[in-house]
């Protein structure tokens, strides 16, 4: 017996249906892709994985010195940014305020831009 073969739909370059049934305008795929993958006309592309973190988990990838470094600044934005990421309930990588928060962080010294790029990977 064989291994049933996948079949994606793709509507403007993104999967947003997979199946076992050989559909018209359906394209043969991996077993892996699922919707949200993209296609580019050749092959089928996974998305980038995003960081998705508690809070409390994504304060703990930095470390003490860089923690301690963001609570002793004065630069209000830094003080904003960081009483977000305590009120919030999950922190995204890719989430704007996220990455402007880093970028500040990075641009007033109280982290690299090596860690940033560090903390952020999943």
């Amino acid at each position: 017996m064989s291994t049933p073969q996948n079949y994606a739909r793709v509507v403007d370059g993104v999967v947003v249906e997979t199946t076992t049934r050989d559909l018209p305008g359906y394209l043969p795929c991996a077993w892996a892709v699922v919707a949200g993958w993209t296609h580019d006309g050749n092959e089928f592309i996974a998305p980038p994985v995003v960081g998705v973190w508690s809070t409390f988990d994504f304060l703990k990838r930095f470390t003490l010195q860089e923690r301690a470094a963001c609570r002793a600044s004065t630069h209000p934005l830094i003080q904003d940014f960081m009483d977000l990421l305590r009120a919030a309930g999950e922190v995204r990588g890719d989430h704007d305020d996220t990455l402007a928060g880093m970028a500040l962080l990075v641009a007033e010294g109280c982290i690299t831009e090596a860690r940033k790029n560090e903390i952020l990977t999943p």
